[in-house]
């Protein structure tokens, strides 16, 4: 697993350069939510990245907005990432405090290739 820190939680993440191997599945989370005023219910996600990923090689990005909840609700959002738009949260309970977190998934089968990701940034409301 590895863990990216924000240092403006209401806008940007920004990471240092990672290099992580895995044999099938990785996985990462921001390292700490960003806290928020108000539930969170559209969030954008926009990830630069070096190249296409081959067709078997998948990657999902998840949105929760309530993050310090003991029953985090994951919401796949990745349609909206690809697409370049906003997606909605349906999510409308967070009873630990309003918050924002992401996770990427990458899953591949029996293909070894370089996924570069050089940023992923996030706006929301």
């Amino acid at each position: 697993r590895v863990l990216f820190r924000s240092y403006e939680p209401s806008k940007i993440i920004y990471s240092h350069v990672i290099s992580v191997s895995s044999t099938d599945k990785l996985e990462f989370t921001i390292n700490e939510p960003s806290v928020t005023d108000s539930l969170v219910t559209r969030v954008k996600v926009i990830l630069d990245m070096d190249v296409k990923l081959p067709d078997n090689i998948t990657m999902q990005i998840y949105a929760t907005n309530n993050p310090f909840d003991d029953n985090i609700v994951w919401e796949d959002i990745s349609a909206s990432v690809f697409n370049g738009v906003y997606a909605k949260l349906k999510n409308k309970n967070a009873k630990k405090g309003f918050g924002l977190d992401l996770k990427v998934v990458f899953t591949k089968n029996n293909y070894n290739a370089n996924v570069i990701i050089h940023s992923l940034n996030y706006v929301f409301y």
